[in-house]
């Protein structure tokens, strides 16, 4: 190998190396920023975007006469596709009246009239590769 072959190469590697490694960095420190633009760890207090689906989940919640409201929390959804993904999926698998999911709140929302089976929920989304965190079921 020529030396300008191998400047090329140390270069590339880094190129590769040193965003995957701050990254890394950022998470362990918290430090890592949302899509909105605010550090994780206080997304939601100060974002307007981040209180527009939060008002928009109240209202929901507040003005929906459904019996059956829950809030899953699922890691692993990264786009609007993702949001499509998994509102499909649960359409198709139960008789549901709303499903929304917030790629960016890690949330998805679901109205239903009859009681859906939690274990069937959670094995359904994370069939399709999501990660299922929690499950709260709102009365």
């Amino acid at each position: 190998m020529r030396w300008y072959e191998i400047i090329i190469l140390i270069i590339a590697i880094l190129l590769v190396i040193v965003p995957i490694v701050t990254h890394f960095v950022k998470k362990k420190n918290g430090s890592l920023k949302c899509e909105c633009g605010h550090l994780q760890s206080e997304c939601g207090k100060t974002c307007t975007s981040c209180n527009k689906v939060n008002e928009e989940i109240r209202k929901l919640i507040d003005n929906n006469p459904i019996k059956h409201k829950y809030i899953v929390y699922i890691n692993g959804m990264k786009c609007g596709m993702c949001e499509t993904h998994i509102n499909d999926v649960i359409r198709r698998s139960f008789n549901v009246t709303y499903v929304k999911s917030y790629r960016d709140k890690k949330m998805t929302i679901i109205t239903s009239e009859l009681s859906l089976n939690l274990d069937e929920l959670t094995k359904i989304i994370s069939n399709e590769g999501y990660d299922v965190v929690s499950i709260n079921q709102l009365i």
